[in-house]
């Protein structure tokens, strides 16, 4: 057999081929084949990105060590002041941490808010979790914003990205180039029913901070069809304390297998009428952070599979406002850790 061209696409299609024949009643030998043509598509991704001349390449992600419900960790945030980290789960780990964040940075970021707008908050990601608010309301009633270095002023966002980066003990590239800040705010009646940050880790879908995607009247924007979400870490903060309601509920968490089955036919979901029913429940206070982990990582120290345990809502505010601001710390899979972020210019 030759090839007018030698290329990588056209020797794997050709080996695809004899090995279907070679192979067909030898699944021990197949699975090994396919394993070794796994390892000649990353070896050509990797080419492609390195020939990009990328800036940066993606480093193997930091995992905290949650020990277990209840422990307390000490860590540095800012120089001379110590922070409590609180293991407030294990699967997925979960942190809770007062005072992350001072009043006077929680109002200056209320007030940036107000003064760029608030827009009706939209759902991206599964479509089961946008059914499933068909089944018991509006999934997500809340309104939300984005703030950048523009809105906020760069001594104000590097020190909130060197706070962020020393929480999750990983560099403050990674923090610059996820997403832009996100604010919410919720009204009595306000809510987010249990749902995932992140979407499975994909091989043929970029990430979409890795990747712009546009409509077909050529408007930019997050279309599950072009990319997906690869949310490692989330970072949680109150930015004012909350009259009634509004808690964080995490109803998966530390369940076990069994346990979560279980639940399949329930309306656990649902943050409105099961809020407290959940497996863990954080109340709102000024300043506080919660932090937790979407995925699971692999053996190269990338993110992997989705954890299902990280299912989390916002309960129903029944009095008063409630407003947070979101860290999402986005990550590559492994193969596609020399994509540059596209946030990387705007810092």
């Amino acid at each position: 057999m030759t090839f007018k061209e030698e290329s990588l696409d056209e020797i794997v299609n050709a080996a695809k081929d004899m090995a279907s024949e070679l192979f067909a009643d030898d699944d021990p030998n197949k699975e090994l084949f396919q394993n070794v043509l796994k390892e000649m598509q990353l070896a050509e991704e990797e080419t492609v990105y390195k020939d990009d001349k990328a800036v940066y390449e993606y480093t193997p992600v930091h995992r905290i060590d949650p020990g277990n419900v209840g422990d307390v960790q000490y860590i540095e945030l800012e120089e001379g002041k110590t922070t409590k980290l609180i293991t407030r789960a294990v699967r997925p780990p979960l942190f809770e941490i007062p005072d992350f964040i001072s009043d006077e940075d929680c109002d200056y970021i209320i007030e940036k808010t107000r003064e760029k707008g608030l827009n009706v908050s939209s759902v991206f990601g599964s479509k089961t979790e946008k059914d499933s608010g068909k089944r018991f309301g509006s999934h997500r009633k809340s309104f939300s914003s984005s703030l950048k270095l523009e809105n906020v002023g760069e001594e104000f966002m590097s020190r909130l990205h060197d706070k962020v980066s020393k929480l999750i003990g990983m560099p403050k590239q990674v923090v610059q180039w996820s997403e832009n800040l996100a604010i919410g705010m919720y009204e009595p009646g306000g809510h987010y029913h249990a749902h995932l940050d992140s979407n499975e880790a994909s091989r043929e879908i970029p990430c979409c901070f890795q990747k712009e995607c546009h409509d077909s009247k050529g408007v930019k924007g997050d279309f599950i069809e072009c990319c997906r979400i690869c949310r490692y870490v989330t970072v949680l903060y109150y930015l004012n304390d909350v009259e009634e309601g509004g808690e964080t509920a995490f109803p998966l968490a530390d369940l076990s297998y069994g346990e979560m089955v279980s639940k399949e036919n329930t309306n656990w979901r649902n943050l409105t009428s099961d809020c407290h029913d959940a497996a863990v429940v954080i109340k709102p206070k000024k300043g506080k952070a919660i932090m937790w982990y979407n995925h699971l990582v692999d053996k190269k120290g990338y993110i992997s599979f989705v954890e299902k345990r990280s299912y989390h809502g916002g309960c129903e505010v029944t009095k008063g406002t409630k407003w947070i601001a979101t860290n999402w710390i986005s990550t590559p899979i492994y193969a596609h850790r020399f994509i540059p972020s596209k946030y990387r210019d705007i810092i």
